[in-house]
């Protein structure tokens, strides 16, 4: 037991007592250490071999070297996370829908809000529902009609860029979606194939400051506008020409 990693050994001995105890299958992820010192990470499984009563005669097991899989794999899970608190930080919503309309990733902040008598549910229980059944459910049928036509334009293959605005009618807040296809490739023997389209992706993001700058600048110029409008007219009424017509 020296090989292991100290830190691992206080999970993987608890789950081997486990398996002799039970005859339940051990399969368990730790770090060993390696001819040279170092530790690397592998994955241990261990079956038992019984006889025709059911009773255990031996265990037969393997070790299998999944170090660089373990870093690859954890250092995904970094950059996901790093993503996640980029995406929360930039206000947006990341999301896609699969061939059959159905949500296949949710992240960042939600873009329709509950009522007083509804619960939000949680991102994860959005995954593999139909998008439309969602915008039905959450009363958007307005948005529904909005974000059909471009994404079916997308799965289609008839398009490869969407960009529309739409108000959520529950926050008053508006979003800008740009649309475009979820492109995957076929792979057989360590060979690629053919790109296809295998989905949408949306990003959304809350241009609802932008959207209030726009109507009070318009409504500024308007001000400026009706003032200037006055101004002229003031001007107009009392010059010298005016006052002798009068």
């Amino acid at each position: 037991m020296r090989g292991f990693h100290p830190d691992d050994l206080k999970v993987a001995a608890p789950k081997f007592a486990h398996s002799l105890a039970t005859g339940d299958e051990y399969l368990t992820e730790y770090r060993a250490r390696s001819a040279t010192g170092d530790y690397r990470w592998m994955l241990g499984r261990a079956v038992p071999m019984r006889d025709a009563n059911g009773t255990i005669l031996k265990w037969f097991g393997t070790c299998t070297d999944i170090h660089d899989l373990v870093l690859t794999r954890e250092e995904a899970k970094q950059t996901r996370a790093q993503l996640g608190r980029v995406i929360e930080h930039a206000r947006i919503t990341l999301w896609a829908v699969d061939m059959d309309r159905n949500l296949s990733l949710f992240e960042g902040q939600h873009m329709y809000e509950a009522g007083a008598h509804q619960v939000q549910r949680e991102k994860k229980d959005f995954l593999g529902v139909s998008i439309w059944d969602i915008f039905r459910e959450q009363g958007r049928d307005n948005e529904l009609q909005r974000y059909r036509k471009p994404l079916e334009s997308i799965l289609a293959g008839k398009s490869n860029d969407e960009t529309i605005e739409v108000e959520v009618s529950s926050t008053g807040r508006w979003f800008k979606t740009r649309l475009t296809p979820l492109i995957r490739q076929n792979r057989a023997g360590g060979v690629a194939g053919e790109e296809f389209i295998d989905g949408v992706v949306g990003v959304s993001m809350d241009i609802s400051l932008q959207k209030q700058a726009a109507r009070d600048l318009q409504r500024r110029n308007q001000e400026n506008a009706n003032l200037l409008a006055q101004s002229v007219a003031a001007v107009s009424l009392n010059s010298p020409l005016s006052l002798q017509s009068s």
